[in-house]
């Protein structure tokens, strides 16, 4: 009896200590990568229900799907570095902007690769959201990956940027 009360006070303390004046600025943790690719990119096999089944290499593809107050990410052919301990992102959540930081951690080598990951942001109400992707190995002349999504009326999308340098392409 007594550590079901112990369970009961802590979920009230845990409920009633939530910030949910401003639920939209900061992450904290309600940003995480649900699954990652290994250089070359997810199954395709499991890419059947995906828009996105027929990629070119010589593109970055983004695309979204909201439900239940989460956000899914794919990014696919993102590149990084072929070497390294781990590839993750940061998310920055400010009003109705979300900046996704790709990050590199480990000692690079000289070889770039393309991978894919699913990245899920929580408690995010429905709302239109400038999104960037701060890329680590494009160039100047690149678009950047930065699109407007609408979370009422397009509750799934999807985006492609034409890359023409290593590694995409070849």
């Amino acid at each position: 009896m007594r550590n079901i009360r112990i369970v009961l006070l802590l979920s009230i303390l845990t409920f009633f200590s939530c910030d949910s004046n401003n639920p939209v600025t900061g992450t904290g943790n309600r940003s995480n990568i649900t699954g990652t690719s290994g250089c070359g990119g997810f199954d395709r096999v499991k890419l059947e229900n995906s828009l996105i089944i027929n990629r070119d290499d010589n593109k970055t593809y983004f695309y979204y799907e909201y439900h239940a107050n989460k956000l899914y990410i794919t990014r696919y052919n993102a590149g990084f570095n072929c070497c390294l301990a781990e590839n993750k992102t940061s998310v920055l959540i400010d009003d109705n902007e979300i900046t996704i930081e790709e990050i590199e951690e480990g000692s690079p080598c000289d070889c770039l690769c393309l991978y894919d990951y699913t990245l899920e942001i929580k408690n995010l109400p429905a709302a239109t959201y400038s999104v960037n992707v701060i890329e680590l190995h494009s160039v100047s002349s690149d678009p950047p990956v930065a699109m407007t999504i609408d979370l009422i009326n397009n509750p799934s999308g999807e985006f492609e940027f034409l890359r023409s340098h290593y590694p995409w392409g070849f």
